[in-house]
């Protein structure tokens, strides 16, 4: 029970963030372990749980396809990461 990235025909556990070549593609491994004889709903479970982690591989593929297209620099990493605006714990006031 795993998902992974298959990475130029090999499976991968961890996304691998290259310039070039072909964008690895995400995919869901369920072993024996799953499948409880007169349990449905636990394979079904374990199936939706790792969708979500695949949404979330997507994601990132995503994002290097984004970086690749904007013209990728060697020194750079594509970032999924959002920045964000909100407060540090400086900015806020402490007095009610």
């Amino acid at each position: 029970m795993r998902r992974s990235v298959l990475d130029e025909g090999k499976l991968a556990n961890k996304l691998t963030v290259t310039a070039k070549g072909p964008l690895p593609e995400v995919v869901i491994c369920l072993g024996p372990a799953v499948f409880v004889p007169g349990n449905k709903a636990f394979a079904l479970a374990t199936l939706r749980h790792e969708i979500e982690h695949a949404a979330h591989d997507e994601m990132a593929v995503e994002w290097v396809r984004k970086w690749r297209d904007a013209g990728w620099r060697a020194s750079s990493r594509p970032s999924p990461r959002r920045t964000t605006t909100r407060p540090t714990r400086s900015d806020r006031s402490t007095t009610s």
